[in-house]
This record gives structure tokens, sequence and C-alpha cells, in this order.
């Protein structure tokens, strides 16, 4: 949309009136597609995406591949060791409340629950419900 100020610092000199979507990437002539910047935003925002400040969620992605591919545990630590796990599983087989089994290891009953879901998924458990 042509404008009479800089969309971005709200300048009215030097005005350009570019695409979102640059047409080499699909993008059309069209005025919801248009862009008023100064020339200096301009040359901001052309830096950014030469220098791949637009590109963040690739580099994550990439990140991550490597440490899962280091052997590297993703996400926040379990709140159990893995005999501390076997327990509770057994405890509520047995027909023990989830709220007592929680309480016990100072746990809430949704990170029970959760535990429970994740080994009936893997097979590790049959369905108690208590």
């Amino acid at each position: 949309m042509k404008l009479e100020f800089c969309v971005a610092c709200g300048s009215k000199d030097d005005l350009q009136h570019r695409h979102l979507v640059t047409k080499a990437k699909g993008g059309s002539d069209a005025e919801p597609n248009r862009i008023t910047l100064c020339t200096s935003c301009h040359d901001k925002l052309l830096h950014r995406q030469r220098n791949g400040a637009y590109t963040h969620s690739k580099h994550i992605k990439i990140a991550l591949a490597a440490r899962r591919a280091r052997g590297a545990s993703i996400g926040r630590p379990k709140k159990l060791m893995p005999d501390q796990r076997k327990e509770v599983l057994q405890r509520l087989e047995l027909g023990e409340p989830r709220a007592d089994v929680a309480r016990s290891y100072g746990l809430s009953v949704a990170t029970i629950n959760r535990m429970v879901r994740s080994a009936r998924l893997s097979g590790g458990i049959s369905d108690p419900r208590n």
C-alpha cells in the first residue's frame, strides 16, 4: 500500500514503495503486497535479509538435529530416574491412588498422568484408572 510515510520509522523523506514478497519469490504487484519504506529502513531490511537474520528457525532446526545426532537430550530433564519411574508404575498397577503416588515423589498428578500415558503408548503398562 502506498503511504506518505515510512511504515518502519515514520519518516516522510526518501520514500520507496517496495514489494513485501518480491516478484522473484512469486509476489504480485497488487496493493496488499506493497510497503512504503524510507531509503534507510529499506537498506536495513535488505542487509538483514542478505545476512540471514530471517532464517533463525532454520538455524535452530539444524542445531537441534546436530544435538540429536550427538545423542544429547533435548527439552527439560526427566522428573524421575528410570528406576523411580518403574516404581511409580508398579505402585499404580497395584491400585494406589495417583494423588498419593504423586505426593510421595513431590510431583503433580498431571506429571503422573503424562508418565502413565507415555508408558501406555510404549507398551510398558496396562491402563490403571484411579
